[in-house]
C-alpha cells in the first residue's frame, strides 16, 4: 500500500542520499561550484524524483512545488533565513570574539556566484528532507512534530560527510555545528508545514547558506 511505501521510503532515500553523498564526499575533492551544481543533483535529487514518479507515481506537486501565495511565502522564507542567519552569525561572535564580512574578499561577481549557489543548494536539499521526506513521514504517521523530529535529525546526520572530510572538524566544532543545523532544519520544516510550499524554505535556506558563506 501507499502508506506502507510512505514509511519505507523516506528511510530507502535517505540512505541512497548518504551513501552516495558520502563516497563522494569521501573521494573525490572538487571545486564546490562542482559539487553544488552538479553532484549534489545528480545524487540527492534524481532518487528523489525517481521515487515520486517511478515508485509512487505522483507528481511533482506532492513534494511542495506549488504556484499558491508564492509571493508571501518568499517574504516569509527571507524573514526566517534572516533570523537564522543572525542567531548563526552570533554564533559565530561569542565563539571567535568576532565576525568578519567577506573575509575571503570576492568580488561582486563572485558574491552573486555565492548566492547562485546558495540557491541550489537551499533547493536540492529543501526538496529532498521537506518536500519529500519530511512531507511523507507526515503524511504516514499523520503527526508533524514526529515528522519534523525525524527528518531534521536525518538532515543533520547527511551533513557528517561534510563535517568529516571536507571541514576536518574537531567533536566541539561538530556538535556546535549540528546544532546550528538541528535549529535551522527544524524552523525550515515548520515553516514548510504552515505553508505546504517549498518557497519558504528554499529562500530560507538560501539566505542562511549565504551569510555562511559572507560572515566568517
Amino acid at each position: 500500500s501507499f502508506i506502507m511505501k510512505g514509511k519505507r521510503n523516506p528511510f530507502i532515500l535517505f540512505l541512497v542520499i548518504i551513501i552516495g553523498w558520502g563516497l563522494y564526499r569521501y573521494f573525490f575533492k572538487l571545486p564546490e561550484w562542482f559539487d553544488e551544481l552538479l553532484a549534489k543533483p545528480i545524487i540527492w535529487l534524481v532518487p528523489t524524483i525517481f521515487i515520486v514518479k517511478f515508485i509512487e507515481k505522483q507528481a511533482l506537486t506532492s513534494l511542495g512545488f506549488v504556484k499558491t501565495n508564492f509571493l508571501r511565502n518568499c517574504l516569509l522564507g527571507l524573514a526566517l533565513g534572516s533570523v537564522l542567519a543572525a542567531e548563526a552569525i552570533l554564533t559565530k561572535m561569542f565563539k571567535f570574539d568576532g565576525v568578519a564580512v567577506n573575509p575571503d574578499g570576492l568580488s561582486f561577481f563572485s558574491v552573486i556566484l555565492v548566492l547562485g549557489l546558495s540557491f541550489v543548494t537551499g533547493f536540492v536539499e529543501e526538496t529532498a528532507f521537506r518536500g519529500y521526506i519530511m512531507n511523507r513521514l507526515w503524511q504516514t504517521f499523520n503527526n508533524e512534530a514526529l515528522a519534523n523530529l525525524i527528518s531534521t535529525i536525518l538532515f543533520v546526520a547527511v551533513h557528517i560527510p561534510l563535517i568529516f572530510f571536507v571541514l576536518h572538524y574537531s567533536l566541539y566544532e561538530a556538535f556546535t555545528y549540528g546544532l546550528i543545523l538541528l535549529v535551522s532544519g527544524a524552523a525550515d520544516a515548520f515553516i514548510f508545514a504552515r505553508t505546504k510550499s517549498l518557497a519558504a524554505p528554499v529562500v530560507s535556506h538560501t539566505i542562511w547558506n549565504f551569510a555562511a558563506v559572507m560572515f566568517r
